[in-house]
């Protein structure tokens, strides 16, 4: 998903400026953390107008579309993870 990849790349800037990702388990506090400086537009909702799922530590992360069926953990979910 291309949301998403720009969502891991601005998380990548964020890291190198800030030494660290974005420590948070909701992808609203993600969002707020990286725009406008890392993100240049606001993208809170999947493809299917889902909200994205975030879970980060200093060093690691996850993203999560729960995809088509809206359900986490199935087999149509899209994850990015670093």
């Amino acid at each position: 998903n291309e949301d998403m990849n720009t969502i891991a790349d601005a998380l990548e800037a964020y890291r190198r400026v800030r030494g660290s990702f974005v420590i948070a388990e909701k992808h609203s506090v993600l969002i707020d953390s990286l725009t406008p400086r890392f993100l240049h537009r606001v993208i809170r909702l999947d493809s299917w107008h889902h909200p994205f799922q975030y879970q980060g530590t200093s060093d690691h992360f996850t993203i999560r579309s729960l995809g088509p069926d809206g359900k986490e953990n199935t087999s149509d979910d899209l994850v990015v993870t670093r």
